[in-house]
């Protein structure tokens, strides 16, 4: 059994405990890990928080030797040795989404006859602030492409994306509204983590985001001499953290979960099907 690294310029770091792990929750214990591989599959400047790559696995069972792929994201590692709180936090979401609140939104749309959520297969049976390597099922070998994001997308294609969004919104107001506020915050914190309150590091970061924001679109309408506009967005920007906060906390009759980073290097197609990857995750919104 033999493992290899990264055969593009990504340079992963998939380790091998993982992939047997992964492989043992998929195939089941019998399954004897063989050989695997990474095969990069994205392109410098396609994700920002996690490196993803897949892995080619060969494995026997039942006397049988067999193959399958996983993509895994990699959280980003700084050349200090460190992670980032903000990379910190949206792999946990995504991770405790995957692993506690889907089972819950998709219980819910089974119950009305519904299909489960459209979203990759999670290779994880739980999920802890420690893990680096989240393990998906690879959609690829199915058919489903990500959509030329130097193009524009069809009305059919966002329909699509809209629906799927629609059913984790109607699903996750279901769960929230049957489960008390003190089993909320006690069970799924991570759902109330965003960049203004998960640290001061993140909420620096979040307030000089917004702000500079701003700023830059006041520069753009006085290049198209709108004033107006200019002055509006210049005065807004002090206050504008402040206010994107506001918005963002819970606390609404109308919460629900969202996806929170729903453009199109986050979505799959395929034709008459879309799946969203859950790269990125808002809370109660």
């Amino acid at each position: 059994m033999s493992g290899d690294g990264a055969t593009g310029g990504l340079t992963p770091h998939v380790t091998e405990d993982g992939v047997r792990r992964t492989l043992h929750l998929d195939q089941g214990q019998d399954a004897t890990l063989l050989h695997w591989a990474c095969h990069d599959f994205t392109n410098k400047g396609d994700n920002y928080i996690a490196i993803i790559t897949s892995v080619n696995v060969k494995f026997s069972k039942g006397g049988s030797e067999q193959q399958v792929s996983y993509v895994v994201k990699i959280k980003q590692v700084k050349d200090s040795g460190s992670t980032s709180d903000f990379d910190d936090m949206v792999f946990i979401k995504e991770g405790k989404f995957y692993t506690e609140i889907m089972p819950l939104i998709n219980a819910e749309l089974v119950n009305v006859g519904m299909t489960p959520l459209r979203v990759p297969c999670c290779l994880h049976s739980e999920w802890d602030e420690k893990q680096n390597e989240l393990f998906l099922e690879d959609l690829q070998p199915l058919g489903f492409k990500l959509h030329d994001r130097k193009k524009v997308m069809s009305t059919a294609h966002a329909v699509l994306v809209l629906q799927e969004l629609a059913r984790l919104h109607a699903a996750s107001f279901i769960v929230l509204s049957k489960t008390p506020q003190e089993d909320l915050i006690h069970k799924f914190k991570f759902l109330s983590w965003e960049m203004f309150n998960y640290s001061e590091k993140t909420k620096k970061a979040f307030d000089a985001l917004i702000s500079g924001s701003l700023l830059t679109a006041s520069e753009l309408a006085g290049a198209v001499d709108r004033e107006d506009m200019k002055e509006w967005f210049r005065a807004l920007s002090p206050r504008g953290p402040e206010l994107l906060a506001e918005q963002m906390s819970g606390g609404s009759a109308f919460d629900v979960i969202s996806h929170g980073d729903c453009w199109v290097n986050n979505l799959m197609f395929r034709s008459g099907f879309v799946f969203v990857p859950m790269s990125s995750l808002h809370g109660i919104t």
